[in-house]
């Protein structure tokens, strides 16, 4: 009797402590996820918001600042 106990609290410790192993390393993943969305940047020429790295066109990049000093308020202007 005494090893049947044993075994059942030995397997039920075993047990919890793989699942907050597991949870750790789910919250380490997500905080990696969101970090890498934070300086993501997307575009959405296509009509669906893509990452840059996967977008197949040729893509530029102006600020704010290029268009104001350009005097480039609509497209028309490009």
């Amino acid at each position: 009797m005494r090893t049947i106990l044993f075994a059942s609290t030995a397997l039920a410790f075993a047990m919890t402590s793989n699942a907050a192993f597991a949870q750790n390393t789910t919250s380490d993943a997500a905080a990696e996820s969101q970090r890498e969305d934070d300086n993501a940047i997307v575009v959405t020429a296509r009509l669906r918001n893509e990452r840059l790295i996967d977008v197949p066109l040729a893509v530029s990049v102006t600020t704010a600042e290029q268009l104001g000093r350009d005097q480039i308020y609509s497209l028309t202007d490009l």
